[in-house]
């Protein structure tokens, strides 16, 4: 089972071409387009050309590290983007900041795009800071479910004629 929870991570990080496959929404910046504590699927290895920039809801949402912290990461809308001496840099800005642009950022920076959404499902990802947190949060969850079906199935069973 837990090998099952490490092929799925690094399968997910393979198939996406991300390091960051699955981020938690920390803030209200993108609302109500991504809420906070939702689960966001982020496609990596693009090309800066292939992200689309343009005034919601047209534009990409993109991940990128924080020019302000590089340990970080942000989620904002890219609204703009313009080439400058051979690399592309995009405006980005949250859906809920009334108009103002917040980050100017270089594609070396973008690590991908967002692809999908799970609501509420990133809470838990915003309580455990770490993946063996994570781990730790999921494996009981995925265990006390297989326990569950097989208890009713071994119910069911003994309870034919």
């Amino acid at each position: 089972m837990i090998g099952s929870v490490f092929a799925f991570w690094y399968g997910l990080k393979a198939v996406l071409k991300s390091e960051h496959p699955l981020l938690a929404v920390a803030s209200g910046s993108m609302e109500p387009t991504l809420k906070y504590g939702d689960l966001v699927l982020v496609q990596g290895g693009l090309n800066a050309c292939e992200i689309k920039a343009a005034p919601k809801p047209e534009g990409d949402i993109i991940v990128f590290r924080n020019p302000n912290d590089l340990n970080s990461l942000a989620i904002q809308r890219a609204i703009a983007s313009v080439s400058w001496e051979g690399t592309f840099y995009f405006a980005t800005r949250g859906d809920n900041t009334n108009g103002t642009v917040l980050q100017s950022v270089s594609e070396t920076d973008v690590v991908g795009r967002v692809i999908g959404k799970v609501p509420l499902l990133g809470h838990i990802l915003l309580f455990a800071q770490t993946f063996e947190e994570t781990l730790v949060i999921i494996i009981p969850i995925i265990i006390f479910t297989l326990f569950t079906l097989m208890g009713r199935r071994f119910l069911l069973r003994k309870n034919k004629p």
